[in-house]
């Protein structure tokens, strides 16, 4: 297993870097309100995704999985954004295995797992780029996976590609409990999250909100927080 090299960590992991900043406090926000969005049934999966590209996604989901690891929870966060994966390299990892070679049945899961220097934080890294990303991702060995991952870990979280240019986000987001759409200040089209939003909804993914990614608070760098759809 591969270890999460503290001298090299990327300045993006801001909440494992400054656990008492702006930012990291923005975060444990997020993870507050999730854990009050459903009082029937807890959430235990997430889907991380976003409209287009770069708007920050990734950067979202790696720091919410930081975020929810360290109250203790056995938090497994899975890249599956097989087309251009990124999850690997803010950790510093391994990607030559990991989520397409279990699908393909060439790995065994307990052998993909990766753990980090984040306590209760382990990575599935998406692994080798395969030709067919939307048949994996809308295989039943991944409905079968996504079953026995969210009975072994408490929190499950997703970092899918963007919603509009691949279509197994959709298809991603209706396994799990709920989805978040990320959006980049002053970046994202408004026409297009709209676009995600139904898109994700008519796959019957449950959209719990958005995610407002590089919004300068007060000029002291980057706020994020969360606000709800409506439904």
């Amino acid at each position: 297993m591969s270890r999460l090299n503290r001298r090299s960590v990327p300045s993006k992991l801001l909440t494992s870097l400054n656990p008492h900043g702006s930012v990291a406090e923005a975060y444990r926000l997020l993870r507050a309100n999730l854990r009050f969005a459903s009082v029937d049934k807890p959430l235990r999966s997430i889907a991380v995704t976003s409209a287009m590209e770069n708007e920050g996604k990734t950067v979202t989901a790696v720091n919410l999985a930081i975020t929810m690891s360290q109250t203790g929870i056995k938090t497994l966060l899975i890249d599956a954004d097989l087309r251009k994966p990124a999850v690997h390299k803010m950790f510093m990892a391994q990607s030559r295995t990991g989520l397409t070679s279990v699908l393909a049945g060439m790995q065994r899961i307990e052998d993909a797992f990766q753990s980090t220097q984040v306590d209760s934080l382990w990575l599935l890294t998406a692994g080798e780029k395969p030709p067919n990303p939307t048949e994996l991702l809308q295989s039943a060995h991944m409905e079968q996976l996504h079953r026995r991952l969210t009975a072994d870990f408490e929190y499950v979280i997703y970092d899918c590609p963007p919603v509009l240019p691949a279509v197994e986000a959709a298809d991603v987001g209706a396994l799990t409990d709920g989805v978040l759409v990320v959006v980049r200040a002053d970046a994202s089209s408004k026409d297009a999250v709209r676009q995600a939003v139904e898109q994700l909804r008519h796959a019957r993914a449950r959209v719990l909100g958005s995610v407002l990614n590089a919004a300068h608070a007060g000029g002291y760098g980057y706020n994020y927080y969360a606000y709800s759809y409506g439904g």
